[in-house]
């Protein structure tokens, strides 16, 4: 998120790879049910310590 917060090329390229990568991480998971446990139990984890 602080990359979106710069306005140069790099903070630019960084951004956009970023949300390449959780475009690619969505479409792949269906693919693979135990990847999906995983990140459904780091999610309550996560969510749960806040």
């Amino acid at each position: 998120m602080l990359s979106g917060l710069f306005r140069s090329a790099r903070a630019i390229a960084v951004n956009v790879t970023i949300i390449r990568i959780f475009t690619l991480i969505r479409e792949v998971l269906p693919d693979y049910p135990e990847l999906n446990r995983e990140l459904l139990k780091f999610r309550s984890n996560v969510t749960f310590h806040k």
